[in-house]
């Protein structure tokens, strides 16, 4: 099963591969009128080539190998050398607590972190970040990565103080605002 993001299907892969193959079309073009990049297109073209129809089907993600704990060293590392506790440390709220704890507090609001390597407890970010995936990151084909970020702002404006909301009775974010 492919990932829920993905552009293509199996069958969207074999139409991409019928059409730069069996019809000689250049693979930008191919690539542009399915949304996918070229780097994409030539993927399942060369794997088509190498495995042939197995090559197109949905296949795992998994890595093959998972490298050292890297990252959780480096992550000891840093907090050893700002004095930030192994308790502190856990999940990604450790750098919330400190980098953000003069800002929320001189706005005087509190903090409320959840219970560590419980998402679920943290839906509202959750369905945040799957709407920046579907309505922003994955809606069209970047050149770029700074394309993608310079589109950022100009969604997260539009998503604030335009876009509707269903939970919000058909109203912006900017609507629960009270105005001093």
């Amino acid at each position: 099963m492919g990932h829920r993001n993905a552009r293509l299907n199996v069958r969207g892969r074999a139409l991409l591969v019928e059409r730069v193959l069996g019809q000689g079309r250049p693979v930008a073009h191919v690539a542009n009128e399915l949304g996918v990049s070229r780097q994409c297109a030539h993927r399942w073209v060369n794997r088509f080539r190498d495995e042939g129809a197995a090559g197109l089907q949905d296949r795992s993600a998994r890595p093959h190998r998972s490298p050292g704990g890297h990252r959780q060293h480096l992550r000891r590392a840093c907090s050893a050398c700002v004095g930030i506790s192994g308790a502190d440390r856990t999940g990604s709220a450790w750098a919330y607590r400190y980098s953000l704890r003069e800002i929320v507090g001189e706005l005087g609001a509190k903090q409320v972190f959840i219970r560590p390597h419980c998402p679920w407890q943290n839906g509202k970010v959750e369905r945040l970040n799957r709407t920046l995936q579907v309505e922003w990151a994955y809606r069209q084909s970047f050149v770029s990565n700074a394309a993608r970020a310079a589109a950022l702002a100009p969604w997260l404006e539009h998503y604030n103080n335009q876009r509707r909301h269903s939970a919000l009775g058909g109203q912006p974010p900017v609507s629960r605002l009270s105005l001093m």
